[in-house]
């Protein structure tokens, strides 16, 4: 960091003669602060430093990430590269690798968990992605024509610790950013035909492979971007024609593997659910939840632990970048606004489910967020936009610091959880219960998704997994599906839950024929008490119970 001479008295000359004292004021003020500033002569290194630092500080407070069904994937990821080795598991978990989409990162956490426990290779998943994410909205960003990334950087750095990483959706995360990368190297070698379907070939089939549902937004996106390059180019309509064909050409090998590896066919049709919530006698109090919730993941797309902080820091966000745009400093790359404006349109159409995928509709925004911050340009070269980076490197930090505190409390969590976990003999079959008045936790409870799928790993607990032969190559097998497939009645996820409703579940699958302990954790989890005859372990929101069997 420099700074500029200090002034002599010869700086001041330019007062004219007979000038007022004021007017000398002024131009000492005006002096100085276009002079006597801090310059960093390469401010990327800094700001990229302390954004990376300040997405990783959250990892080191605490044993377990809380994020909903991460650790449902990295423990499946876990049994298939250690399952073999392990005792008792091929009576409750069969192996299968078949190519289906979402193969991708448990290809990458076979790897990754053959060297590390799981505790860590979660965190080095994690900060891999958020890391992967940042880059691919720069790459995208060089591509759209911006001379400089940081701010697209800081932007996209806010957005690490996003709504849809927080549900845990770690395959997504990486097909987007692959995505993402695709898109950027798509518009580098646009003019050069054969390379850039070579090359559209590879991603797509890389965005496949992670994600089903990507794969559409891939597609889909990269179609409105060579739209809008083709209209800022100004060219004739046989090179969109062309472009467009290139793109289609793309799509034929993934969209084959996709018809017949059945993934679509799995679970119920996105018809089948929105004729369900119609039948429904509760259907307009379930529109309305779905219309809050759909709301609530645009809001919060750069969610943290407070919803207080997010509502300042999303409108300290908008102030900076939405009145860089207002006023004419900022603006977003011509040749991304089709794109911006397809998935503003999917963020409100888009069902429920597609494609075999649940909770679709939660990751549009995410998407949305991205590509508007890889378009964001200064819409002139002598426009400083240090002062914007700065403000949005200080948002990433002040994110970092109150998720770290709020994530701090989950280490004593984890040493409880372990604790009561304990007793659970090896082998035996556990079925959680998730006592909590919102399933997505928040500020008025923490989550507690993550300790279930972890005993297995560190306690021999066979308990259900996120194993469906359609999507992963991995199945449950033995009294453990039976477990995992009984019909438990409880309220819809977006309802908030009682007691009563956590009592009724608990009852339920006590009385399960194939489940041997219940783990019931959660702010509700005084509940279990009246079971007190049955009671194995019960610290804090922590019990595990006998079941009847």
């Amino acid at each position: 960091m420099s700074f500029s001479k200090v002034p002599d008295g010869r700086d001041f000359d330019v007062v004219m003669p007979g000038g007022s004292m004021k007017q000398e004021a002024i131009h000492r003020f005006e002096w100085l602060t276009s002079n006597v500033t801090p310059r960093v002569a390469n401010p990327a290194p800094i700001v990229a430093a302390s954004c990376f630092l300040s997405l990783i500080l959250p990892l080191a407070v605490t044993p377990v990430i809380p994020f909903i069904d991460l650790y449902d994937h990295i423990v499946r990821y876990w049994l298939l590269a250690n399952g073999p080795d392990l005792e008792n598991i091929s009576k409750s978990y069969a192996v299968h690798w078949r190519l289906t989409p979402n193969l991708g990162m448990d290809a990458l956490g076979w790897v990754i968990l053959r060297y590390f426990e799981p505790l860590f290779a979660a965190k080095l998943i994690v900060a891999v992605l958020v890391l992967c994410q940042a880059l691919s909205v720069t790459a995208l960003s060089r591509s759209l024509g911006a001379r400089s990334v940081l701010l697209p950087f800081a932007a996209a750095s806010f957005l690490s610790y996003s709504y849809v990483l927080n549900w845990g959706f770690i395959n997504f995360i990486l097909a987007m950013s692959i995505s993402l990368f695709g898109m950027a190297t798509w518009l580098a070698q646009r003019e050069k035909p054969v390379a850039a379907v070579l090359s559209g070939v590879t991603f797509g089939l890389l965005v496949f492979l992670s994600h089903g549902f990507a794969f559409f937004l891939y597609g889909l996106t990269l179609a409105a971007l060579e739209f809008g390059r083709w209209r800022a180019a100004k060219e004739a309509l046989g090179r969109l024609a062309q472009g467009l064909s290139l793109i289609a050409c793309q799509a034929i090998v993934p969209v084959t593997l996709f018809l017949l590896a059945g993934t679509s066919q799995s679970g119920d049709s996105t018809a089948a659910r929105i004729a369900a919530n119609f039948q429904s006698d509760t259907w307009p109090e379930r529109l309305w939840l779905e219309f809050c919730y759909r709301l609530k993941t645009i809001v919060r797309v750069a969610e943290s632990p407070s919803e207080t902080f997010d509502i300042i820091a999303i409108a300290a966000f908008a102030a900076v970048v939405g009145g860089g745009l207002l006023s004419g400093h900022l603006r977003l790359a011509r040749a991304a606004m089709p794109s911006i404006v397809v998935l503003a349109l999917l963020c409100v159409v888009t069902p429920p489910s597609l494609f075999g995928v649940g909770f679709v509709a939660d990751r549009v925004p995410l998407l949305l967020a991205l590509i508007c911050c890889a378009a964001l340009q200064p819409a002139s070269s002598t426009y400083n936009q240090l002062p914007a980076v700065a403000a949005l490197a200080a948002l990433v930090t002040a994110k970092s610091i109150v998720t770290a505190v709020s994530w701090s409390d989950y280490r004593q969590d984890w040493v409880t959880a372990t604790e009561v976990l304990g007793k659970v003999p090896n082998g035996a079959i556990m079925r959680p219960v998730y006592a909590m008045t919102s399933y997505r936790g928040g500020d008025d409870g923490r989550r507690c998704q993550m300790y279930a799928p972890l005993a297995l790993a560190y306690h021999g607990v066979h308990t259900p997994l996120f194993a469906d032969p359609l999507k992963q190559p991995l199945s449950l097998r033995g009294d453990l599906a039976k477990a995992a497939t009984a019909t438990i009645q409880n309220p819809h996820w977006l309802q908030s839950r009682s007691k009563a409703a956590v009592a009724a579940e608990i009852r339920q699958v006590m009385e399960t024929p194939s489940v041997d302990y219940v783990f019931v954790c959660g702010e509700l989890a005084q509940v279990a008490d009246a079971y007190g005859e049955r009671m194995i372990a019960r610290t804090g929101t922590f019990a595990v119970l006998r079941a009847s069997r």
